[in-house]
């Protein structure tokens, strides 16, 4: 069974829009259900199904992309829903 799952990122390089749409495209392409960036915050926060070392490919994607992350925490939002 597959867990609802949030992970929380930084993310450095982000400053435009069309910097949010490349990501947003990426990651709903393998699999996120939700993306929400904070581009003054440099935040990235990510819904999936899975478990918890599944992150990883979402950080590894951004990277891909030209960006850099560093994972803060992933957690079932259900559970922690203010974060």
């Amino acid at each position: 069974m597959k867990n609802k799952l949030r992970l929380v990122s930084n993310i450095d390089g982000i400053h435009c829009l069309g910097c949010l749409n490349r990501i947003n495209t990426k990651l709903q392409s393998i699999g996120a259900s939700k993306v929400d960036v904070d581009i003054s915050e440099k935040i990235i926060k990510i819904d999936f199904l899975g478990e918890e070392n599944d992150a990883d490919k979402f950080l590894n994607a951004i990277n891909e992309l030209g960006y850099k992350t560093k994972k803060i925490v992933v957690f079932d939002p259900d559970v922690l829903n203010n974060l």
